[in-house]
């Protein structure tokens, strides 16, 4: 529970006057801030249909990371942060929306042996209601409803 407040302005013609293709704003000069996280991982290979690991190489002397290979490490940190979640008791549907509106943090962790990339997510602990963390007897699982409906209907 809390309040939000929220002001906006829209500028007549603003696409058009700052050149933009998606919208811009100022946040609060308020961070969050958390100071426990429990972060999860992702790690990006770029693997080539017949499951080899690819390499990139421009000449015998430049290596180039592929882009995906960091995309795909991040889709891979929300995978594994949306599976936790799920293990609490959240939907899919649910923690994919926590996950865009939660103050969480990302980093490219490292890229090594290039192409390999590993980012990492971190979700603050504080915004929960109760305790996230891993137990050595598991996650207890709650009911929160389904406030997050698909809009193909299947529940």
């Amino acid at each position: 529970a809390g309040i939000i407040t929220f002001k906006t302005s829209i500028i007549k013609g603003g696409v058009e006057k700052f050149a933009l293709k998606q919208p811009i704003f100022v946040p609060s000069h308020l961070d969050p801030v958390y100071s426990q996280k429990l972060v999860f991982e992702g790690i990006g290979v770029d693997v080539l249909q017949h499951g080899r690991v690819s390499t990139f190489r421009l000449s015998s002397r430049y290596w180039v990371l592929s882009p995906s290979t960091s995309t795909v490490a991040y889709k891979q940190a929300a995978l594994n942060a949306i599976a936790y979640l799920q293990k609490l008791g959240y939907t899919r549907e649910q923690a994919y929306l926590l996950l865009s509106a939660a103050p969480i943090e990302s980093h490219v962790g490292a890229i090594v042996d290039s192409p390999n990339a590993c980012v990492t997510l971190g979700i603050p602990t504080g915004i929960f209601g109760q305790d996230i963390l891993p137990k050595p007897e598991g996650l207890q699982k709650k009911d929160y409803g389904q406030c997050a409906l698909r809009s193909d209907g299947v529940v």
